[in-house]
């Protein structure tokens, strides 16, 4: 291919055969859909016939990169993986950092797409132009941690990079996630579909260059982002020193903290899971490949019941779920759980909403303590939750309900359990209000993966001049329009696999920034406006899956619960969300895509318009 920053090659690899081939990427995809989740989209869009069953040989795991990953641009360093999810059997995908996407291109290669199913345990090896199907016999019932160490021992490359999964993913968990170099790959329960394949990892170690279209441009460019624009910027002063957990504390004083399964956004005890509180724990800050922001933590447990552990982590989302939202207020305690989420590949958005929906249906009577394998499963216990985590991981009793997700255990359970369960689409919701901030109810609703923060984005806490937003997070004045905006700059983040705090540097919107970046590595010479289209096509494309699986404007919803119950305390106190609200932002988000407005469904003039209509 003649645009430069691609490897210019897909692995496809069919496990029920052993058939491995090269697919080659042609300047025209690359000019639609630029990489990462734009390749997926089309080649998952093209290749699975609906209705399939996302545990079946039938579905396909796409695992790559984009133009940018590996080139030195900051805070290009995300690894996209897509497939039908079994969590929601809508469209799914989700992403990790570290060091996988940038060594996978090092290997000669921009991504990897895997079918069938093997007959016994394997993983992949992708040693620049070597890719093999090895044994991995020895790996199953391994934890994340582990495989990836024992797969560097038997490959004999210290510097390997592997993603794979758990016992979770090997045991169908549908909210099982993929792991690498201790980053998840959280949301849609992707760690089941290689579970279902008998694949439990890919690992990559290659010694090629990446070659870019303007090397003195880019150097250029990125010495002014590292020293000029990244300084001073929200990412170096909050996020780089003091991480994701200086949130909860920001949120609860807002009154838009997700406490006890939502039925209340004020957590009492937040002192005792606070910035201050986990800093405590705090060993060492990390960053993904190349990244000049170190966001996460490194902590570890030094006394008491979970003294020794030690994790990558927690960050703000699996501290709500696994916090305010199961009334826990144990600091080590959720250091140990998110421990426990990573080595057993478990979403732990998924995992802590889900244990918070069956302690509320404790609470309501709908379960007793013999229907949850005797273990005390209320809120506030962090004894009872580890526990039952282990028993979803290995589908063990009341643990094998839980594994399918709030959706399809409230199914299971019955006695109107489906109330407590709260997802969007079959997706949990991450720690982000839907009463308080009403741009994020409507992402949520019309997330093509259901309820997801890195959608719409979490945009309304400050007034944003670029979005035209003045601050109020109650009101819907314009925000179907802002969401049609954000959603356009995330799906086009996701096929150049921008780490969505770019954001925080680059903008919340599609910018000259991004223009400079695609064209000093790639040559496209791309105009903003072309920018701007290739995220509305990969998002339409996206929605264009879900249609076909029977998604229509009455799944664009949220839970029963923030219809019917209003903030009960706090700044946002009696905040609530009305169908009439939902209505209208979904009516202009609608309009702003060219999706019609009685069925949700993109109208053949603006697929037409797209490209995608023929």
């Amino acid at each position: 291919m003649k645009y430069k920053g691609y490897m210019g090659k897909i692995i496809r690899i069919n496990l029920s055969s052993k058939k491995i081939w090269l697919q080659e990427i042609t300047d025209e995809m690359a000019c639609r859909y630029l990489g990462g989740n734009g390749f997926a989209a089309r080649i998952l869009y093209d290749e699975l016939k609906p209705g399939i069953d996302a545990l079946s040989p039938e579905n396909k795991i796409f695992i790559g990169s984009g133009p940018l990953n590996g080139t030195r641009i900051p805070f290009c360093v995300k690894t996209y993986a897509a497939s039908k999810s079994p969590l929601t059997g809508l469209w799914g995908d989700t992403n990790c950092g570290g060091h996988f996407s940038a060594e996978l291109k090092f290997t000669g290669h921009d991504a990897v797409v895997v079918e069938g199913k093997a007959e016994k345990p394997v993983y992949i090896s992708i040693l620049d132009d070597e890719i093999k199907i090895n044994d991995a016999s020895h790996l199953w019932g391994k934890t994340t941690y582990e495989t990836e160490e024992i797969i560097k021992k038997d490959l004999g490359e210290k510097g390997a990079y592997s993603i794979g999964i758990g016992p979770a993913g090997e045991n169908l968990v549908r909210f099982s996630c993929l792991i690498s170099n201790y980053r998840a790959g959280g949301r849609c329960g992707l760690g089941a579909v290689m579970g279902s394949k008998n694949l439990k990892a890919i690992a990559v170690k290659g010694s090629r260059d990446i070659e870019v279209a303007d090397l003195n441009g880019l150097e250029r460019y990125v010495s002014e982002v590292r020293f000029k624009k990244f300084p001073g910027s929200t990412l170096d002063k909050g996020y780089s020193t003091l991480g994701t957990p200086m949130l909860q504390s920001i949120f609860n004083k807002l009154g838009l903290l997700g406490t006890k399964n939502w039925t209340d956004e004020v957590f009492d005890e937040i002192d005792k899971i606070s910035y201050d509180a986990l800093h405590k724990y705090e060993i060492k800050r990390s960053s993904c490949f190349g990244c000049i922001a170190h966001c996460c933590g490194v902590y570890k447990v030094i006394d008491g019941p979970y003294a020794g552990v030690m994790n990558e982590g927690p960050e703000y989302e699996s501290i709500y779920a696994l916090g305010p939202m199961c009334l826990n207020s144990d600091a080590a305690s959720l250091i140990k759980m998110d421990r426990m989420c990573d080595e057993l590949g478990l979403d732990t958005i998924s995992t802590g909403v889900t244990l918070a929906f069956a302690m509320e249906c404790r609470e309501k009577g709908i379960l007793k303590k013999e229907d949850t394998d005797g273990i005390d499963l209320r809120f506030g216990n962090p004894e009872a939750m580890i526990l039952m985590i282990e028993r979803i991981a290995y589908r063990k009793g009341f643990g094998s309900i839980l594994a399918e997700g709030t959706k399809k255990a409230a199914e299971k359970i019955g006695k109107g359990a489906e109330y407590y369960a709260i997802n969007t689409k079959g997706l949990e919701h991450p720690g982000h209000s839907t009463r308080g901030t009403k741009g994020m109810a409507l992402s949520y609703a019309i997330g093509n993966r259901g309820a997801h923060h890195h959608d719409g984005r979490d945009f309304e806490y400050s007034p944003n001049p670029l979005l035209g937003y003045n601050g109020d997070t109650e009101s819907i004045e314009g925000k179907g329009k802002m969401v049609a905006k954000i959603t356009r700059w995330t799906a086009f983040a996701d096929c150049c696999c921008y780490c969505h705090f770019a954001e925080k540097v680059y903008g919340i919107l599609i910018s000259q920034e991004h223009v400079t970046q695609i064209n000093l590595v790639t040559g496209m010479d791309v105009t903003l406006e072309d920018l701007w289209r290739i995220g509305e096509r990969v998002y339409t494309l996206e929605r264009l899956f879900n249609v076909r699986e029977g998604v229509r404007r009455s799944h664009d919803t949220v839970p029963e619960r923030f219809f019917k119950e209003p903030i009960p305390r706090g700044p946002h106190k009696a905040a609530i969300l009305t169908q009439d609200e939902l209505n209208k932002m979904l009516d202009e988000f609608y309009e702003d895509y060219g999706w019609n407005k009685k069925t949700g469904i993109p109208t053949e003039e603006r697929l037409k318009l797209l490209g995608l209509y023929s």
